[in-house]
């Protein structure tokens, strides 16, 4: 329900919106690792994904006498193979705007290639040993909360709030602004005098 509330509905709404304008591609990590140190009643949890993205499974000995980072855990060949499936996956994504090109062997991916989202099934990558293509990923939870929840708590699915009247100076505000004007004029009637004096001078030498 929390995943759901929290980042589902919105993520659904977000990438519904993006669809119209740009290309998208929409994925679901669903791989666990055997040394996953989470328990296994949580299942996969929100960010799991990013050591496989950042490639943590191939941080060796070396490695972590270099930069100091220690994995949460303890990874296998299973482990890298995801991650490298992963960054395969993200940097072509980054050069060449699709995740799984065509012109490169689709064994590199699994043997599936990834499709765009559309508003038509929601097709997204579900990201498991065997990647696959799937459709309408939680659609009708995210409906409650986007439909049915409005209408049950009598308020929209978006609250909206009043604008923030502007705020008035406050004394220190304005003693500052006093302040600068006062220094300024007394800047003004120090460079006049300067000048005065200056002229005078030269009169008597004349």
């Amino acid at each position: 329900m929390m995943s759901d509330y929290m980042f589902g509905s919105a993520m659904n709404e977000v990438v519904d919106y993006q669809v119209r304008f740009n290309t998208v591609f929409f994925y679901v990590f669903k791989y666990r690792s055997w040394n996953d140190y989470t328990p296994k009643w949580r299942g996969v949890s929100h960010g799991e994904e990013l050591p496989y993205v950042f490639g943590f499974p191939f941080i060796n000995e070396t490695y972590i006498n270099l930069t100091g980072i220690y994995p949460r855990q303890e990874y296998d060949f299973a482990d890298r193979n995801i991650s490298e499936y992963m960054i395969t996956m993200w940097t072509n994504f980054t050069a060449r705007g699709d995740p799984t090109p065509r012109d490169q062997p689709i064994i590199w991916f699994r043997n599936s290639t990834w499709l765009e989202y559309n508003l038509h099934n929601h097709s997204y990558l579900s990201i498991t040993n065997k990647s696959e293509n799937l459709t309408n990923y939680r659609q009708s939870e995210f409906g409650f909360w986007r439909e049915y929840f409005p209408q049950i708590s009598g308020r929209g699915y978006y609250i909206k709030t009043d604008p923030v009247p502007p705020s008035k100076a406050s004394v220190y505000e304005s003693m500052t602004y006093a302040l600068a004007a006062v220094g300024a004029l007394l800047l003004v009637i120090v460079i006049v005098m300067c000048i005065v004096l200056i002229r005078k001078s030269r009169v008597k030498k004349y």
